[in-house]
């Protein structure tokens, strides 16, 4: 096994795109390039410049169709799927098609054990429609899909996409994340087919905690009216309607070392 540099990385992704577009067209199954693959395609006829993977998207219809194909015809399409369907390990709800005989290793994300190589990933497309219903059931999953992203991290990172205020709310779930099987917020979804730690700390925090309730269950016969997930449901819907405050974290920080509160 040897290790891959940036820019075959990159060839063996279009490689797959072109197998990926062969399938589709011979099957009449519809795709897209997506996010920041469809820019780059546009913009700068290939990948933009800060990116190194490819993204398309399906109807749903034509998603599970490919899928169902592909693993029946892996030998044939020359990639292998991995998802919810053949790879009980794997935990998102997208799947990825990947070049034989690869593996990577990604920095942030956990593959959870599910054997993925170099990919393509493929986003499924759900119309909503216009009905109340579809967008309530839609919503209704919202922090149960936030949460699933989440337990895909390795650990918490700071993201180049998202505003600084979002960040603490990105550190709650990824905390809350710690606590929830993947495979059991995938079956929420009724699928049948399934920060970096710096070392730093403020002088007098608690750095290493976890909660007990047996002493008071034994001795008191307590018993939380509130579960963990309606808890942190709760949590969540107080954490968005909370208003933006000026952001002051790094002066915050700056102040603590000047007064020897900041290790």
């Amino acid at each position: 096994m040897r290790i891959i540099k940036s820019n075959e990385l990159k060839q063996i992704e279009l490689d797959i795109l072109t197998k990926i577009d062969y399938v589709c067209r011979k099957n009449n199954f519809r795709y897209s390039l997506c996010g920041g693959t469809l820019l780059g395609a546009i913009r700068h006829k290939g990948y933009i410049p800060w990116d190194d993977d490819i993204d398309i998207a399906m109807p749903r219809d034509d998603y599970d169709k490919f899928l169902n194909y592909c693993i029946a015809n892996e030998n044939e399409c020359g990639f292998r799927i991995v998802s919810t369907i053949n790879d009980k390990r794997y935990a998102y709800l997208f799947a990825k098609a990947c070049a034989l005989n690869t593996v990577i290793e990604e920095e942030n994300f956990n593959p959870n054990g599910a054997d993925v190589g170099v990919y393509v990933d493929i986003f499924p497309i759900d119309g909503l429609g216009s009905k109340i219903e579809a967008k309530s059931n839609f919503e209704a999953t919202r922090f149960e899909r936030e949460l699933l992203v989440a337990r895909n991290w390795k650990r918490f990172f700071r993201s180049k996409t998202h505003a600084w205020y979002i960040e603490p709310i990105r550190f709650a779930f990824w905390i809350m994340s710690r606590f929830v099987r993947a495979n059991t917020l995938i079956e929420k979804y009724g699928i049948k087919v399934p920060i970096c730690i710096s070392g730093n700390y403020r002088l007098g925090d608690i750095r290493h905690n976890f909660a007990d309730i047996t002493a008071a269950r034994t001795i008191l016969g307590f018993e939380p009216k509130w579960s963990f997930k309606d808890g942190i449901g709760k949590f969540a819907e107080w954490v968005n309607e909370q208003e933006i405050q000026e952001d002051r974290y790094e002066s915050s920080i700056e102040e603590m070392k000047q007064k020897g509160l900041y290790k």
